[in-house]
Protein backbone atom coordinates (compact mmCIF):
# COMPACT_ATOMS: atom_id res chain seq x y z
CA UNK A 1 0.00 0.00 0.00
CA UNK A 2 1.47 3.32 -0.99
CA UNK A 3 1.45 6.44 1.14
CA UNK A 4 -0.81 8.16 -1.40
CA UNK A 5 -3.35 5.34 -1.21
CA UNK A 6 -3.21 5.44 2.58
CA UNK A 7 -3.87 9.19 2.62
CA UNK A 8 -6.77 8.81 0.17
CA UNK A 9 -8.22 6.05 2.30
CA UNK A 10 -7.86 8.16 5.43
CA UNK A 11 -9.54 11.10 3.69
CA UNK A 12 -12.40 8.82 2.61
CA UNK A 13 -12.89 7.56 6.16
CA UNK A 14 -12.86 11.13 7.45
CA UNK A 15 -15.50 12.12 4.88
CA UNK A 16 -17.69 9.17 5.91
CA UNK A 17 -17.39 10.17 9.55
CA UNK A 18 -18.38 13.75 8.73
CA UNK A 19 -21.38 12.57 6.71
CA UNK A 20 -22.45 10.23 9.48
CA UNK A 21 -22.12 12.98 12.10
CA UNK A 22 -24.16 15.39 9.97
CA UNK A 23 -26.90 12.81 9.44
CA UNK A 24 -26.94 12.02 13.15
CA UNK A 25 -27.28 15.69 14.12
CA UNK A 26 -29.96 16.36 11.53
CA UNK A 27 -32.02 13.28 12.33
CA UNK A 28 -31.92 14.05 16.05
CA UNK A 29 -33.30 17.54 15.44
CA UNK A 30 -35.84 16.78 12.71
CA UNK A 31 -38.16 13.73 12.76
CA UNK A 32 -38.86 13.81 9.00
CA UNK A 33 -35.15 13.46 8.33
CA UNK A 34 -35.02 10.49 10.69
CA UNK A 35 -37.67 8.84 8.53
CA UNK A 36 -35.55 9.46 5.43
CA UNK A 37 -32.55 7.91 7.13
CA UNK A 38 -34.66 4.86 7.98
CA UNK A 39 -35.77 4.64 4.34
CA UNK A 40 -32.13 4.81 3.24
CA UNK A 41 -31.26 2.04 5.69
CA UNK A 42 -34.01 -0.12 4.23
CA UNK A 43 -32.91 0.59 0.66
CA UNK A 44 -29.27 -0.22 1.42
CA UNK A 45 -30.27 -3.40 3.22
CA UNK A 46 -32.22 -4.54 0.16
CA UNK A 47 -29.26 -3.74 -2.11
CA UNK A 48 -26.85 -5.55 0.19
CA UNK A 49 -28.98 -8.68 0.32
CA UNK A 50 -29.05 -8.78 -3.49
CA UNK A 51 -25.29 -8.20 -3.70
CA UNK A 52 -24.58 -10.97 -1.20
CA UNK A 53 -26.37 -13.49 -3.43
CA UNK A 54 -23.92 -12.85 -6.25
CA UNK A 55 -20.73 -12.58 -4.15
CA UNK A 56 -20.01 -15.87 -2.38
CA UNK A 57 -16.98 -16.38 -0.17
CA UNK A 58 -15.33 -15.04 2.95
CA UNK A 59 -15.77 -11.40 1.92
CA UNK A 60 -19.50 -12.01 1.59
CA UNK A 61 -19.54 -13.54 5.07
CA UNK A 62 -17.86 -10.43 6.52
CA UNK A 63 -20.17 -8.16 4.53
CA UNK A 64 -23.21 -10.09 5.79
CA UNK A 65 -22.02 -9.65 9.38
CA UNK A 66 -21.61 -5.92 8.77
CA UNK A 67 -25.13 -5.90 7.30
CA UNK A 68 -26.55 -7.44 10.47
CA UNK A 69 -24.71 -4.84 12.55
CA UNK A 70 -25.97 -2.04 10.28
CA UNK A 71 -29.55 -3.29 10.52
CA UNK A 72 -29.33 -3.25 14.33
CA UNK A 73 -27.90 0.27 14.34
CA UNK A 74 -30.62 1.52 12.00
CA UNK A 75 -33.35 -0.03 14.13
CA UNK A 76 -31.99 1.36 17.40
CA UNK A 77 -32.22 5.04 16.47
CA UNK A 78 -28.62 5.21 15.22
CA UNK A 79 -29.24 5.43 11.46
CA UNK A 80 -26.11 7.48 10.71
CA UNK A 81 -23.90 4.73 12.09
CA UNK A 82 -26.05 2.12 10.39
CA UNK A 83 -25.66 3.82 7.01
CA UNK A 84 -21.91 4.04 7.49
CA UNK A 85 -21.79 0.36 8.38
CA UNK A 86 -23.79 -0.55 5.26
CA UNK A 87 -21.24 1.36 3.17
CA UNK A 88 -18.44 -0.64 4.83
CA UNK A 89 -20.29 -3.85 3.94
CA UNK A 90 -20.52 -2.82 0.29
CA UNK A 91 -16.86 -1.91 0.21
CA UNK A 92 -16.00 -5.32 1.66
CA UNK A 93 -17.58 -6.71 -1.52
CA UNK A 94 -15.74 -4.18 -3.68
CA UNK A 95 -18.98 -2.34 -4.49
CA UNK A 96 -20.41 1.11 -4.00
CA UNK A 97 -24.06 1.32 -2.94
CA UNK A 98 -26.64 3.32 -4.82
CA UNK A 99 -27.75 5.89 -2.29
CA UNK A 100 -31.47 6.61 -2.58
CA UNK A 101 -32.51 10.02 -3.87
CA UNK A 102 -34.61 12.17 -1.60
Amino acid sequence: MSITHSRESHAGHRALKLIAAAVLLLTASHPALASRATQRCTALDTQLQAALKSHPGSRATRAAALGVQARKLCSTARPALGLRTYIKAFRELGLEPELPKE
